[in-house]
């Protein structure tokens, strides 16, 4: 879906770059991804999304092994810092720096710093996505 949505922006601003579009959902495909960085470069426009913080993020309020992690804000960027020295994420853009390029780094959505959190209740019928709560007033 969203390579399709890169296409049709690039299309729409009438750019006939060659490009590439690559999800990275684990370890693995990190890993993949840092070994295919000289291949990038046969592209003009690259699109990476690396998902890892955003899984992180949620694990984060479900996983309890996550929760005794990362029990406070100071830990949890401590905790995403440390997979970051560490990760595959590092050695790709160690990689992409060694030539000239062009890098962006956005993200997809932010965060809100909360520091007195508020508990919603409702009925079974209430979704529990973390950024909205829909259900019976």
């Amino acid at each position: 879906m969203k390579k399709i949505f890169s296409q049709i922006n690039l299309q729409r601003l009438r750019k006939t770059y060659k490009f590439s579009y690559t999800k990275v959902t684990n370890l693995e495909a990190g890993k993949v991804l840092a070994d295919q960085v000289p291949n990038l470069f046969r592209n003009k426009f690259n699109v990476i999304v690396y998902n890892f913080v955003d899984m992180l993020s949620h694990a984060r309020t479900d996983m309890q092994v996550i929760k005794e992690l990362a029990e406070d804000e100071k830990a949890y960027r401590s905790i995403t810092r440390s997979w970051f020295d560490h990760s595959p994420l590092l050695e790709t853009l160690k990689r992409i720096a060694e030539r000239p390029a062009k890098l962006v780094i956005t993200t997809d959505h932010g965060t809100i710093r909360v520091k007195e959190p508020s508990k919603i209740v409702g009925d079974r019928n209430t979704n529990t996505n973390l950024r909205y709560k829909q259900g019976r007033t």
